[in-house]
């Protein structure tokens, strides 16, 4: 029984030091992303999944991630406790790799709320495969830049490592591009030796001549594409997220940017509660059917819909606005 305990607490610890710290709303490439099948068990509170382990899996590093979530929560893996949350309301991603077995696993999440109020976010875990080297953060920030009708845009990457040591390079690869065209491309190496549980960071300032802004029902968004891959391997790990310009202010429920105003037509609080609970579609249609191109929130929308939302031109503000 020592010798037990001995060995789960650096298991225990590792686990809760590798939990993901919160980051910004982006995309993994979907080869990347495993569903998971999660089944409720009794009245609720309790959801169970067994997966089994990939072969394809082997010298990366899975996670599981967990939609953002309102309610107190634990989670499992092969009955050993190795994450939690209070009920922050943000997503959580957490490694299991250690945990493993080399065939069938069960995972089981438990909440002592009732079922509805996490029956959605339950069923859209996930398990991420991910580069033991991989983007854990990134940060899109703009200022004007040294040119006339220039944009200087900021990606700020955080990479963190999962490894032993590492001794290969990476290199980094970073397009952009708006729904027409590709406007930019730039490649990166990275050579720093990281360790285990090792962070760094890595800043590529691009500039963008004449940018188009966003400006509600009328949307310019930009796609940014950061792939990352490990000298001699073929596959690479790709994090994709949306941006856009934009510089306003809100007065008397109008919005005015750059000398223009727009009238807002917000959604009601009734509808703008619901709309996490329907398909894309159905939000689409009901917001042409609507005219809305406003929505005021109490809480963050889920990634997939803030994205959805810039995509239609729906400015998204605080309740307080």
């Amino acid at each position: 029984m020592f010798l037990a305990i001995l060995f789960c607490l650096p298991l225990t610890l590792r686990a809760q030091e590798n939990r993901e710290a919160d980051h910004a709303c982006y995309r993994l490439n979907e080869e990347r992303i495993a569903p998971l099948e999660m089944k409720i068990q009794g009245d609720g509170g309790q959801y169970n999944s067994e997966f089994k382990y990939r072969k394809e899996w082997s010298g990366k590093q899975v996670f599981v991630r967990i939609p953002a979530m309102n309610a107190p929560y634990s989670i499992f893996i092969n009955s050993f406790r190795f994450g939690s949350d209070p009920g922050s309301g943000i997503p959580s991603e957490y490694n299991i790799t250690p945990f493993l077995n080399s065939q069938s696993n069960f995972l089981e999440l438990h909440t002592d709320s009732v079922r509805e109020n996490i029956e959605t976010a339950a069923m859209d875990a996930s398990l991420l495969i991910r580069n033991a080297i991989h983007i854990r953060n990134l940060l899109i920030t703009s200022h004007d830049g040294k040119e006339k009708n220039e944009i200087l845009v900021r990606f700020h990457l955080y990479l963190k490592s999962f490894q032993e040591a590492s001794k290969q390079e990476h290199s980094i690869s970073l397009e952009v591009s708006s729904p027409e065209e590709v406007l930019l491309h730039e490649s990166r190496e990275l050579s720093t030796m990281l360790s285990f549980g090792q962070e760094t960071e890595m800043i590529i300032d691009l500039p963008i001549r004449n940018p188009n802004y966003w400006y509600p029902g009328t949307p310019s968004y930009y796609e940014v594409n950061i792939s990352m891959k490990e000298a001699g391997q073929q596959d690479q790990e790709v994090v994709s997220s949306l941006f856009d310009f934009r510089s306003c202010q809100i007065s008397d429920s109008l919005f005015i940017q750059k000398g223009d105003s727009i009238l807002l037509v917000y959604a009601s609080e009734d509808l703008a509660a619901i709309l996490p609970e329907l398909p894309e579609q159905e939000i689409s249609d009901i917001i042409e059917d609507l005219d809305i191109n406003a929505l005021r929130k109490e809480t963050p929308f889920p990634c997939s819909l803030e994205d959805l939302f810039l995509r239609l031109g729906i400015l998204v503000t605080p309740i307080s606005e």
